[in-house]
């Protein structure tokens, strides 16, 4: 396993440390101690997958388990943080819905189309990975408690961005299920 598949793998861990400190810092009056730690991990995670981003780009360590890891722990550490921040109320419930409702149609979508088709590649729009930055950027404004009007501005563009990532996987999905496709 390389550095890169490492880091990713560290990643998909710390996600529960992360849920757990978020939990007791919101179900606990008066916790600041696991607020700060939430936070410490926080960093880790983003930390972790920048490193990761930049082992597998500038060293060569590009893997299939990477492509799997990396986005898998994008979007453990999106769902779990979006899912545990709404029920908090630290989150607008709106945009949880909206991130969670674009993971869940994205999948049935590639699932429909490998099932059709035999395989498919899946490769993210430019389009999504900023909603994926602007979505770790709702996280960070939230747990860092970030000053009103920025955490709305961070929510707004990662709900739009999110919702034209949607309709782009969509128009993806329609073009390979297209009778004039090659690689159908």
């Amino acid at each position: 396993m390389n550095i890169a598949n490492a880091l990713s793998l560290g990643r998909i861990l710390l996600v529960p440390c992360f849920f757990w400190l978020c939990y007791y810092s919101y179900s606990r009056v008066g916790a600041p101690e696991f607020v700060v730690w939430a936070r410490i991990v926080l960093v880790m995670i983003f930390l972790s997958d920048f490193l990761d981003g930049y082992f597998a780009r500038r060293h060569g360590q590009e893997t299939a388990l990477g492509g799997l890891l990396d986005p898998l722990a994008d979007k453990l550490f999106v769902l779990t943080s979006f899912i545990l921040l709404a029920i908090f109320d630290r989150l607008p419930i709106w945009l949880a819905m909206i991130v969670i409702s674009k993971d869940i149609l994205v999948v049935i979508g590639w699932a429909l189309v490998a099932t059709i088709l035999g395989r498919v590649e899946a490769s993210p729009t430019r389009t999504s990975k900023w909603a994926t930055a602007f979505q770790f950027a709702a996280v960070v404004a939230t747990v860092f408690s970030f000053p009103v009007p920025y955490p709305l501005i961070v929510n707004v563009v990662a709900a739009g961005l999110t919702l034209v990532s949607v309709g782009q996987y969509f128009l993806q999905g329609l073009r390979l299920l297209s009778p004039g496709n090659s690689s159908s």
